[in-house]
């Protein structure tokens, strides 16, 4: 059964890719979401044990793309680690 039920939405088409559990049972999920002007913000929400955010970290280049994080994983010092893609401008200057 479900402790709780939480979403998160930017008005958009959100979604989580994967989850996993710190030592303290507080949910980490990973994926994207919608933003403005197109394409997607990869970003991982930490949960407190009542489906609060604990807080958000997003990755982007500041130009819209295809950004998500696929995976996520809590370590044994609880340290989060997230991967995914973040899709660069390549007319930009490097």
């Amino acid at each position: 059964a479900f402790t709780y039920v939480r979403t998160t939405t930017t008005g958009a088409f959100d979604q989580a890719n994967d989850v996993d559990v710190d030592s303290q049972g507080r949910i980490v999920a990973a994926g994207f979401r919608t933003v403005a002007g197109g394409g997607t913000e990869f970003v991982v929400v930490k949960y407190d044990l009542r489906g609060n955010p604990l807080w958000t970290r997003t990755v982007s280049d500041g130009v819209p793309g295809n950004n998500e994080a696929l995976s996520v994983v809590v370590d044994a010092l609880d340290n989060v680690i997230a991967v995914g893609q973040v899709e660069r401008d390549r007319t930009a200057q490097q």
